[in-house]
């Protein structure tokens, strides 16, 4: 179907509409003009890019948007070169944010007009412009718009040779680019016009592809579907095998979310690998297993398909064996490994597992990894470690079945290490576990418990595991896996609204962002929540949220010995997390604070000048005075943050036990805390952080009743359940039934 943009001569209008552009933008040279300039295509529109440069005889500068930016007037004035004339602005795809930029771009329009005096040009798609209507009006509507699109061979082409690329198993994409090629496709899924049923296959299965790398499996299985009835009917057996293999991988990923393996999603899992291998049994092509067989045997395995498995995978070993493909080889070798732990032949297991782990060490330095027909080019650590973990697990299970259990926890002890749960949460919580377990059985108790607070710490931040008692909270995370990195997305722990304590959290967000509060003392009784707020509530909340016209940059200290190295290391390495950094920076400014915490102040006043509010955030404060006993010890630390607080941005936030408070008067003395009015304890410093009063309590409890209405004498009965003796403040730990309904997780 076409869009009412396109006609018959598409490159024509596009050519026109270029002139036109490169007629406003030299007429606009030394004021500001806002053109939003609309194309679906990234190639197209690099092309667009490189001609308007050859028409317009211009300073024209083009600037790529960071991915983590949040904020567009910032972006602009730390990348806008001097001579610039005009400016072109692409990458809004790939924001992880976009409706964050949008809004305070919207709320601070002004800005633009008193400090930019050139043209610019927003590259965006026609689905960005409607969103950025809908949530900027404001600025959409001081900006002019022009289209570009494509023409009909054109989109053609582009479809047919991703395809290729993909079904070669050459496509090399990262999470950002699969999400630029939904938009992409989504797209060409509007505007082509075809009868060509290649095309329409090619189509389907490139939009199953970008639907399954992100995450929308059941739309993937949608298009997958389509594309394997067209390519039966083609005839096309090499990619009817890639389809078919891409079904039951994807009602696998499914599957995986649910414990029950009687689950229709594993039960569709079943029916689509048993008709993926009668297709193989068909073809009786050798080198189809061979191309599919990394994530399929992942598949069987977990059906517990041991016969199957085993069959495949000698066969694809062959092959593998005949290519050269020791990362491939390796895979095989590990699952006839763990066909052998399944049945018991320990031995076998082992030997299979050490040939799996001998290939991998003879690899070299970078490999091509293809996952789901997906090529992306990793250093040796990232695929390595990976494997060699998984392979590791696999023999310390055999080990310890032999009896060879110091051998077992040592090789435990490496795969622990070797595996981020960002990557791989199950196969890490797995090791955690049998790791633990070894623990418990030599009676090393307090490695076992250790073991199980970090396995506990982990399941929470990952949404597996609600309250944790005297345990801090983290914020929650959720892992976004793509085939070159893993990136990470930070939330506010939903235990943190469960508890009452979002209402905090807001208010620390406000005192942040007010200029009359430079200092904040987060202080209360020992468990009460501080750590759990500060890390779980408030980081987050910073994190995701800029003010102003300022990104925030929280950074979180709690361990005191050699105070100047750790803060900088800290705050390197969130600038690295905000992408602002470098490691090779990073070791430079390392060795420059070794001495001195003047590097630390001039990085504070660096932040500043990037529009970034650095919120430095010192939590478990008191252990402080436990490292530094003198008081001339610790008087070099409180004219830092004196100085700290005389920069305009910076804000400093201590989070101390109540019982420490009177430690802090040490700072009225110093004469860079006139900025607080040398009154460290002033009710605009200090911050409460209590036990919960009868009101709060049982509006906690009213907010859990899911909709029911409570009477008076229901509520005091609900509220006594927790309560039982009259009480003036009620510990936030006692509501923990509460909070497991309201996140609905459970401890165990």
């Amino acid at each position: 179907m076409s869009t009412p943009h396109q006609s018959e001569d598409t490159p024509q209008d596009n050519e026109r509409s270029l002139q036109q552009l490169a007629w406003t933008l030299q007429a606009s040279v030394g004021q500001f003009k806002l053109i939003w300039a609309r194309c679906n295509y990234s190639d197209l529109r690099t092309r667009l890019i490189e001609r308007l440069s050859e028409i317009c005889k211009m300073k024209i500068q083009v600037l790529q948007i960071k991915e983590s930016e949040r904020m567009l007037f910032t972006a602009i004035r730390s990348e806008l070169q001097p001579d610039t004339q005009a400016l072109m602005i692409v990458g809004w795809e790939s924001l992880h944010d976009l409706a964050q930029m949008l809004t305070s771009a919207n709320q601070v329009r002004e800005e633009f007009r008193k400090n930019l005096s050139i043209p610019v040009v927003l590259w965006i798609s026609e689905e960005i412009h409607h969103t950025i209507m809908e949530i900027a009006p404001d600025l959409e509507s001081w900006g002019t718009s022009r289209s570009f699109a494509i023409a009909q061979n054109d989109l053609s082409e582009f479809i047919n040779q991703l395809a290729d690329k993909y079904f070669s198993n050459t496509l090399n994409l990262n999470l950002n680019d699969s999400l630029l090629l939904e938009l992409e496709l989504a797209a060409a899924q509007r505007e082509l016009r075809t009868d060509d049923l290649e095309i329409e296959a090619n189509l389907a299965s490139l939009l199953g592809l970008v639907k399954q790398l992100n995450n929308q499996l059941d739309a993937a299985l949608e298009f997958y579907q389509q594309a394997k009835i067209i390519w039966e009917q083609l005839h096309n057996l090499v990619r009817q095998n890639k389809i078919l293999s891409e079904i039951a991988f994807c009602h696998y990923l499914k599957a995986l979310k649910k414990s029950d393996i009687n689950h229709l999603d594993w039960q569709a899992t079943r029916q689509s690998a048993e008709e993926y291998i009668n297709f193989l049994n068909e073809v009786q092509k050798p080198d189809f297993v061979a191309s599919s067989f990394v994530k399929f045997g992942n598949i069987l395995r977990d059906l517990k398909e041991w016969d199957k498995l085993q069959s495949l995978a000698q066969q694809a070993l062959e092959i593998h064996q005949a290519l050269n493909q020791p990362i491939e080889l390796a895979k095989d070798y590990s699952f006839l490994a763990q066909v052998a732990l399944a049945r018991a032949h320990w031995r076998e297991a082992k030997q299979f597992t050490q040939q799996a782990l001998t290939i991998l060490s003879a690899i070299p330095n970078r490999e091509l990894i293809n996952i789901s027909g997906v090529v992306s080019q990793l250093p040796q650590e990232s695929v390595i470690t990976y494997d060699s973990s998984l392979y590791k697990y696999i023999l310390a299970q055999a080990e310890y079945q032999l009896g060879e259990i110091s051998s077992a926890i040592a090789n435990l002890e490496v795969a622990r290490d070797g595996v981020s749960p960002l990557l791989d949460l199950r196969q890490h919580l797995n090791i955690l576990s049998y790791l633990q377990r070894l623990y418990f059985e030599q009676k090393e108790y307090l490695k076992a418990y250790n073991i199980k607070q970090q396995q506990q710490s982990v399941e929470q931040q990952f949404g597996l595991r609600a309250f944790i008692g005297a345990g801090r909270l983290q914020s929650t995370k959720q892992a976004q896996a793509s085939l070159s990195k893993t990136e990470i997305q930070e939330n506010i722990a939903p235990e943190i609204a469960a508890s009452g304590r979002l209402l905090d959290v807001e208010r620390l967000v406000e005192r942040v962002g007010r200029l009359d509060y430079k200092l904040i003392v987060v202080h209360g009784q020992s468990g009460v929540g501080k750590s759990s707020l500060v890390n779980a509530g408030l980081v987050p909340a910073l994190k995701n949220k800029a003010i102003g016209i300022k990104d925030n940059l929280p950074v979180v200290m709690r361990v005191y010995t050699n105070w100047v190295e750790e803060l900088g290391r800290l705050i390197h390495e969130a600038l690295q997390q905000n992408g602002r950094t470098r490691n090779k920076e990073l070791e430079v400014f390392k060795e420059k604070i070794q001495t001195s915490s003047d590097s630390l102040i001039s990085q504070l006043h660096e932040n500043e000048q990037h529009n970034l509010r650095t919120v430095l955030i010192f939590d478990q404060f008191e252990e402080f005075f436990f490292t530094y006993t003198q008081e001339i010890q610790r008087r070099q630390f409180f004219e830092f943050l004196g100085e700290c607080l005389n920069i305009l941005s910076v804000k400093v936030i201590l989070s101390l036990r109540v019982d420490y408070l009177h430690y802090l008067l040490e700072c009225n003395r110093l004469s860079s805390m006139t900025i607080i009015g040398k009154d460290i304890l002033s009710s605009n410093v200090l911050y409460n952080l209590g036990n919960f009063s009868p009101d709060d309590t049982k509006l906690i409890i009213r907010k859990d009743s899911g909709g029911r209405v409570l009477t008076r004498g229901t509520l005091e009965g609900e509220y006594h359940k927790y309560e039982p003796k009259p009480a003036s403040r009620f510990r936030p730990r006692k509501l923990e039934p509460v909070i497991k309904r309201r996140t609905g997780r459970d401890n165990y």
